[in-house]
């Protein structure tokens, strides 16, 4: 009980320095804000900061590397959908609703990863790590018979975390509340679907 309470303790402070972290630089932009201002609204020691971020770059890729923890951490629950088409759907829903809860800093944090190349090469990695589970969700369906034999997984997991990355993007880029991002996904999905569907 006390390791998990432990745990939750820490996964707390370290979504409060990042939460913090995301609106200083909002206000300040983001080359202006030092680990130590950081600190200082966290109200912790530089060491605890570093305890949960290598460096300040860290924190602007921690969004992705959150999504990528928690599509492994419940990967095989979505394999336990009996319709492969549902499957999927569940898994962006589920990505997109964690996105919306805290919409203002997911818009944030897109922005400032948008502005850095660096930033950009390391969240393209995260992407990656996200195709591939979704590539694994398509290779165990096509060895159910539920995926068309004229599809590659790999090909498939890329166009369809290309448009989830676009439609979060673009719902990034407007003014509408997160609820628009998902209806707009699901009509770029059908579209896709009818090459995916093996009947």
């Amino acid at each position: 009980m006390r390791v998990m309470l432990r745990e939750t303790r820490k996964k707390e402070l370290k979504e409060h320095i990042y939460k913090t972290a995301i609106h200083l630089f909002r206000d300040k932009g983001f080359d202006e804000v030092t680990v130590e201002e950081i600190t200082k609204a966290c109200g912790i020691a530089k060491g605890t900061f570093y305890n949960y971020f290598a460096r300040k770059e860290d924190i602007i890729l921690h969004l992705g590397r959150s999504q990528i923890e928690y599509i492994h951490k419940h990967l095989e629950r979505y394999t336990q959908i009996p319709d492969l088409k549902e499957r999927l759907l569940k898994l962006f829903q589920d990505l997109m609703e964690r996105d919306a809860e805290e919409s203002e800093l997911f818009r944030l944090t897109v922005q400032e990863v948008m502005r850095s190349s660096l930033h950009m090469r390391e969240e393209m990695s995260a992407i990656g790590v996200f195709q591939d589970a979704v590539a694994w969700i398509l290779r165990r369906a096509a060895e159910r018979g539920e995926l068309g034999t004229h599809v590659d997984p790999d090909e498939a997991s890329s166009v369809l975390v290309g448009i989830y990355m676009y439609s979060l993007l673009t719902w990034t880029a407007s003014a509408e509340g997160p609820d628009r991002m998902l209806p707009v996904f699901r009509r770029r999905f059908e579209v896709v679907w009818q090459g995916l569907d093996a009947k």
